[in-house]
């Protein structure tokens, strides 16, 4: 029988076949991960019939049959003796006993692909009642001088397990994030997606648009309350306790008294009490009024004009209106003013345009100069000091700058009607 031996430290003297017995049988075990030592056994013509494991890779040198299910035996067996056994229908013709590869024994961490089973793998080795825990606590059991050596070994193979897992870890981690990769991987030769941009609101732009005008030739923008009392929206504008904007039907009143202001003249008053003459100002803001239809909203905005100064007339007015027509509407428009009645203004007149497809004449604005008894509620000396005052409503103008049919339109929220 041919003997073939793999590795040094190692000598055989002979070979015996013995029938095992019953319990013997009972206890084998095939090459396991674990195992140090190997013997292959080989048939007629070197077929090989199957291989059968020796020792532990974690002390044990030998293995005696019968000791096979236990993790440690309590180092070297004394023993030159061998045993293993062989299945009884095996004839085997030749042997090869080799010391077993680190790889074979690393098995288990070559077949690791999750976290989870990296967790298990520590527990199992590294864990109060792995592997290597257990074989730290056989340490007493051994002769006091073998004890240093032992422990020696424990922890190298401690480190190189710690080494192990933490190899694992990485690969573990590198294919996390490969994965991640993968799915979230961006097609660069795949066109853009359209990122729609938004736009400002046709009243931001034509607010703007007149605010930007009249700032250029000094007027200041002040701004005010909503919510105003019955003093400065009517009494302090002139306007008699019967007149028809007092109405509950025109105006919203609040439980308290006060009321959504109809119109963006209070702020003119707190104005001039606040600035005193000479003053010009424009004043955009939000107004209430209860109408709704194709021309008329409840809430709605609007921009007013004044000036308060000495000497003050119509002709001032007037070509401060007609200058900012043709800035807006441009210079070939057709402009008329008819008298109006006011109770703010005196004379009062309101400002139609032609419109060019049309040729209709259609309203734009109001005007006038500032009534007397205005500027004297509001602090100043109405023989000293006159003044003009002009509003127009913005959803008009944006209704007449963009071609607006319907003027609800403007808060519909329709993008399709906006992105125009």
């Amino acid at each position: 029988m041919r003997i073939l031996i793999k590795f040094k430290g190692f000598s055989l003297d002979k070979i015996t076949i013995d029938k095992p017995k019953e319990r013997t049988l009972k206890k084998v075990k095939f090459l396991t991960d674990e195992d140090t030592y190997a013997v292959k056994v080989f048939g007629e013509d070197g077929k090989f019939l199957y291989s059968l494991g020796i020792g532990n890779p974690f002390y044990a040198n030998y293995q005696h049959i019968g000791y096979e299910d236990r993790l440690y035996m309590g180092g070297p067996v004394s023993s030159s003796k061998i045993e293993v056994a062989i299945p009884l229908h095996i004839e085997p013709t030749s042997f090869i006993i080799s010391k077993r590869d680190i790889s074979g024994k690393l098995k288990d961490f070559q077949e690791i692909f999750s976290q989870d089973e990296l967790n298990q793998l520590k527990v199992k080795y590294l864990g109060k009642k792995g592997r290597i825990t257990e074989l730290s606590k056989n340490i007493k059991n051994l002769p006091s001088k073998e004890r240093p050596t032992f422990g020696k070994k424990i922890g190298e193979l401690r480190s190189l397990y710690e080494d192990l897992l933490s190899s694992v870890q990485e690969k573990i981690e590198l294919q996390i994030i490969n994965e991640s990769l993968e799915k979230d991987r961006i097609d660069v030769t795949l066109p853009g997606s359209f990122q729609s941009q938004g736009k400002l609101h046709p009243l931001t732009i034509t607010t703007k648009k007149i605010t930007d005008f009249f700032s250029s030739k000094g007027y200041l923008i002040e701004d005010g309350p909503e919510i105003e009392s019955d003093y400065y929206n009517f009494d302090a504008l002139n306007i008699p306790k019967d007149h028809p904007a007092r109405d509950m039907h025109d105006t919203f009143y609040l439980d308290n008294g006060n009321l959504l202001r109809t119109h963006t003249s209070p702020v003119q008053i707190r104005s001039i009490e606040k600035r005193g003459a000479p003053l010009k100002i424009i004043c955009p803001g939000k107004v209430y009024r209860s109408d709704a239809d194709k021309t008329h909203t409840p809430m709605f905005h609007q921009i007013e004009g004044l000036v308060i100064d000495e000497n003050i007339n119509f002709g001032h007015l007037k070509n401060e209106i007609m200058t900012f027509i043709d800035f807006f509407f441009g210079p070939d428009t057709k402009v008329r003013f008819r008298p109006s009645y006011f109770p703010f203004t005196e004379p009062s007149a309101e400002v139609d345009i032609m419109e060019k497809k049309s040729k209709n004449w259609l309203e734009i604005m109001g005007c006038g100069l500032v009534h007397p008894n205005v500027i004297d509620m509001a602090g100043l000396d109405s023989k000293k000091f006159s003044g003009f005052a002009f509003g127009m409503g913005i959803e008009r103008m944006a209704k007449l700058s963009y071609e607006i049919e319907d003027m609800r339109s403007l808060f519909s929220n329709d993008i399709k009607f906006l992105s125009q």
